[in-house]
């Protein structure tokens, strides 16, 4: 599995870094960058009565790299930050507040359907940077950092419209194909609404 995330992460890179030098012989790639909002929760919970889930808003925002096969296909490397996570608000008022932040690495295909409308599909590697719960924060790099995984897998599932190649309006869906911990069935869910600007 490492040598998986390992692989995934050096195709991000090579696409980012050889293809952002080789700009000026690629007429049809364009560097931009993204921003937006989370709307996060976690999906596979077990139901009770002591506690309500809850979403979590965060923030994201990072850079892209848009290359352009033909009219109506283009590949879509990023590199972003994201804020995660979720919320469990028990019967006598109190709650937790469970976050996480990650770096996110995702390659997408874009299908353009219709003028500057497109359909967004792809994998997307996100790498733990710290998580929080009732805002003790724990680092990667802590032995107590145990709630969730240090790598998280998930599939893009996108609609966008590009505005004259400069202007980006889009939202996603994002379900985790990986647990957040390991056999419990629980994984990330989210639902982000973004803009994002091309050069």
């Amino acid at each position: 599995m490492k040598k998986i995330h390992l692989s995934f992460l050096l195709i991000i890179l090579n696409f980012f870094f050889i293809n952002a030098q080789e700009k000026d012989n690629i007429k049809n790639t364009q560097f931009g960058f993204k921003g937006g909002i989370n709307i996060s929760t976690i999906s596979g919970l077990p139901s009770n009565n002591f506690y309500t889930l809850k979403t979590y808003n965060g923030f994201y925002g990072g850079f892209l790299l848009q290359i352009d096969l033909n009219n109506y296909f283009s590949i879509q490397p990023e590199i972003y930050y994201s804020q995660q996570g979720f919320e469990l608000r028990n019967n006598d008022s109190s709650r937790i507040i469970y976050r996480v932040d990650y770096l996110q690495l995702p390659v997408l295909l874009k299908a353009y359907i219709i003028g500057g409308l497109n359909v967004q599909l792809g994998p997307q590697l996100g790498l733990k940077l710290s998580e929080e719960i009732n805002g003790t924060k724990q680092s990667i790099f802590s032995e107590k950092d145990k709630y969730f995984e240090k790598t998280d897998i998930g599939f893009i599932f996108g609609l966008e419209y590009n505005f004259d190649k400069t202007f980006l309006l889009n939202v996603r869906y994002i379900p985790s194909i990986t647990e957040i911990q390991e056999g419990t069935e629980i994984r990330n869910s989210v639902f982000q609404i973004g803009v994002g600007f091309l050069f």
